[in-house]
């Protein structure tokens, strides 16, 4: 049987729990985020689902760090905006 539970820190974990000798492995471990809706409300897991025909093939590794994906065009693109405009400013400033 494959359980879900969340800790006080907020952090949910999926345990698969062997009911004849009650033996439990923690198959992932995630956040659940601290708020949600715009900060309005706290997360809360309400519909949980998973793909229990893939637990025989399932196998545990060490998450290391999170690969988030590129940051949206539009920071990129106020980042270096602001760190030319800077520049040019600190250029315009020090010539003679």
């Amino acid at each position: 049987m494959v359980v879900a539970a969340v800790n006080d820190a907020g952090y949910a974990s999926l345990v698969e729990v062997q009911l004849d000798t009650g033996t439990r492995r923690t198959l992932s471990r995630f956040d659940t985020g601290s708020t949600c809706e715009l900060g309005m409300q706290n997360c809360e897991i309400t519909d949980l689902h998973l793909a229990t025909g893939l637990l025989p093939d399932l196998t545990i590794r060490s998450a290391g760090r999170p690969q988030r994906g590129p940051w949206p065009l539009l920071v990129n693109a106020v980042i270096t905006t602001v760190v030319l405009g800077a520049a040019f400013l600190l250029w315009r400033r020090t010539r003679p």
